[in-house]
């Protein structure tokens, strides 16, 4: 594969790919009989808010890069690397000139992978890595960009199954690197950790079968085989956010799959996404989205596409 430093300082041509969104949307254009779609980016273009159903990473090989993805800002530098996940509402915004590698792929293809639940948490929010070096845990993660980007450019028979190992290979780090910074978990032993890893897995599991329920905490405590109390405390270590936090994003992001559509009225996404009613409804989507749910039907019937 090519040197890092060549890639950085003498990008390969454009491939003249482009976006296209519409209705806000972005439809995917994979290569044929792929998942996988990577490029370096070079135009000046801007895209207001848009969303997707492949996950999508961006790390700007010279000058910066700018992406709103719901409440936050990620102004990119050189080497940052940002991701964001499948279905993010999200913006893009290039300066004049620029270069940047933007790998977009279907994550659902390892969706049946045993402790695939245990990854939703970690992707269902954009994923932020600045530049470090000596930083072992960001090296990686940039080698193994590299590594894609270099795969993706052989474009032979087996490529795509070489590209799918990097990619694991890049989750898993970012799983442990999160149990290596979580304060709780790295006080118990290997095994310790193995099986509590295995218990949340099977929590993630049943939430993403039963969010459109009306599960509650001592149900998913329940499930792991643990108080409600202890339950709390580790969930929120091991997620960043509490389990009715977590199951309102959930609901919210199936939300936003029905809201794309004109086909389904407000009281028929909230209650098909799991809420009560519209007035919570309309609360939790606010506080997460900051539009309503009628603003943003609005936007998604509306072209977003920006001038660049």
């Amino acid at each position: 594969m090519q040197n890092p430093d060549k890639l950085s300082n003498n990008p390969p041509a454009d491939s003249g790919f482009q976006r296209i969104v519409e209705a806000n949307q972005e439809k995917v254009s994979y290569p044929q009989d792929s998942s996988v779609l990577l490029w370096i980016n070079r135009e000046a273009e801007n895209y207001s808010l848009h969303w997707h159903n492949a996950v999508e990473i961006i790390m700007p090989m010279e000058g910066s890069y700018h992406v709103t993805a719901g409440k936050d800002s990620y102004p990119l530098a050189a080497g940052d690397i940002l991701i964001i996940p499948a279905g993010e509402l999200h913006a893009l915004e290039a300066p004049l000139e620029g270069v940047r590698l933007i790998l977009l792929f279907d994550l659902s293809l390892l969706s049946q992978l045993h402790h695939f639940p245990n990854l939703l948490p970690l992707l269902s929010f954009p994923l932020y890595f600045a530049a470090q070096k000596n930083d072992p845990f960001y090296e990686t993660q940039k080698k193994l960009l590299l590594d894609i980007y270099g795969e993706y450019m052989k474009n032979d028979s087996f490529s795509e199954f070489k590209i799918y190992s990097f990619i694991l290979q890049l989750l898993a780090e970012i799983g442990r690197n999160h149990i290596r910074q979580n304060t709780e978990l790295p006080t118990f032993s290997p095994h310790k950790q193995l099986e509590y890893m295995n218990k949340f897995n099977i929590v993630f599991q049943f939430i993403n079968t039963h969010y459109t329920e009306p599960i509650t905490l001592e149900q998913a405590a329940g499930v792991a085989c643990f108080s409600k109390y202890h339950f709390s405390r580790l969930f929120k270590q091991y997620t960043g956010t509490t389990f009715y936090d977590y199951l309102t994003f959930r609901r919210i992001r199936r939300a936003e799959e029905l809201l794309s559509s004109s086909r389904y009225s407000i009281i028929d996404v909230a209650l098909a996404s799991g809420f009560s009613g519209t007035a919570t409804f309309n609360r939790a989507f606010k506080k997460l989205k900051n539009c309503t749910p009628t603003e943003y039907c609005a936007l998604c019937r509306s072209d977003n596409r920006a001038d660049g």
